[in-house]
């Protein structure tokens, strides 16, 4: 088993018999070691980042460290599933189906309080913009994909990097639309009419409540002021 769960609360989480494993953090390197170990008949304790049962006792092995070069981990292989047709998100948050998944980057530096971090850590580390493009053409081409739904915690957080995520989306004329999450005081007017341009229609903004109080409480370090400047921004630039 592996998540956030697991992650938050391993030891915990292993009182479950139905469970003998879990993947703590980031599981894409970890769960390919624990595959390898287990067809070989290995004992798992060399591996980093995971909680097993061990007779009556739970043991925890050390941290693994997070994964530096997002570029070095494959596309998932959507093509082990059923067609990407019969996957249907929230109806609000879809334009035009097939629509798939992508995460560009991982990890948050802000630290608000309600938020756990414990899978992706508090490091932002993020996919270049070659890198997520080709994915979304390789969508498109082999999947018939017609639309993408990032879901990173903070899109546009490096700016630079989005303007050049955008004007390869341009380049390279891949007809998609494309909707992500992001604060409130990571946008501005000339990269959300890039982003417009590319395919974006809709960006979820992390507002969380409309009193200043409770902003203030929650550490999000935004004020209401920029909220309402970014949300009239974006409907001057024709994004949902």
């Amino acid at each position: 088993v592996g998540g956030p769960h697991i992650t938050a609360a391993p030891e915990e989480s292993l009182k479950n018999k139905d469970f003998d494993l879990g993947v703590i953090g980031e599981g894409e390197n970890t769960f390919l070691e624990f595959i390898k170990i287990f067809q070989e008949n290995k004992q798992f304790g060399d591996i980093d980042g995971i909680v097993y049962r061990k007779g009556n006792e739970t043991v925890r092995t050390k941290p693994r460290k997070l994964i530096e070069n997002l570029d070095d981990l494959p596309f998932p292989t959507h093509h082990l599933l059923p067609s990407i047709k019969l996957y249907h998100p929230q109806i609000h948050s879809m334009k035009k189906q097939p629509i798939a998944p992508i995460m560009s980057s991982r990890g948050c530096p802000f630290q608000c309080i309600y938020c756990d971090k414990s899978v992706f850590g508090t490091k932002y580390r993020v996919r270049s913009s070659k890198n997520v493009v080709d994915e979304i053409e390789y969508l498109v081409k082999n999947f018939g994909v017609n639309e993408i739904i990032f879901l990173d915690d903070n899109f546009t957080l490096i700016r630079d990097r989005i303007l050049n995520l955008c004007d390869e989306i341009i380049r390279r004329k891949i007809k998609i639309s494309w909707s992500c999450s992001t604060r409130a005081d990571e946008v501005d007017e000339e990269l959300l009419k890039l982003m417009k341009k590319s395919g974006c229609w809709m960006i979820a903004v992390g507002i969380e409540s409309g009193n200043s109080k409770i902003l203030q409480i929650a550490n999000k370090k935004i004020s209401l002021e920029k909220i309402r400047e970014a949300v009239e921004l974006m409907n001057k630039c024709g994004i949902r």
